[in-house]
């Protein structure tokens, strides 16, 4: 059931179809056929949401909505973020410290001297890492 919930991100990105709302319903359908058996999602049920999604991906894929490689993709899961791509073509100079971008992202982080080592481990010297910039997926 969390599995097909989490692959309905798609009927979300095409929420413009009719097909998007058909498609929802009846995976909907089957998710509260599965609630009201207390959980218990038989194979039959399983078979009919999966095969409903597969029809549905297809469907995108006639409509030229996603590609081929999308399409054998989002039929076993569909990623909730689009891919990005790590670039190295540039100098060095030109790519933030990786550790400044986690900062900007995730706060400060503690330092490597202010985290104690783990049992059995000795403290290793740091380095410094490499820059990186990240490019969004071309179209």
């Amino acid at each position: 059931g969390r599995y097909m919930m989490g692959q309905c991100i798609l009927l979300a990105r095409f929420n413009f179809l009719p097909e998007s709302q058909s498609c929802h319903e009846e995976i909907l359908g089957v998710l509260q056929e599965a609630r009201d058996a207390r959980g218990q999602l038989s194979e039959t049920q399983m078979l009919k949401a999966r095969g409903c999604f597969e029809n549905y991906v297809d469907l995108l894929l006639e409509r030229h909505l996603i590609t081929l490689d999308d399409a054998a993709t989002f039929k076993e899961v569909c990623p909730l973020f689009e891919p990005c791509f790590a670039a190295y073509d540039e100098p060095l100079e030109h790519y933030q410290q990786l550790k400044r971008v986690s900062q900007e992202i995730l706060g400060e982080l503690p330092s490597a001297d202010e985290i104690p080592p783990k049992a059995g481990e000795s403290k290793k010297s740091s380095k410094k890492g490499v820059r990186l910039r990240w490019v969004p997926k071309q179209q």
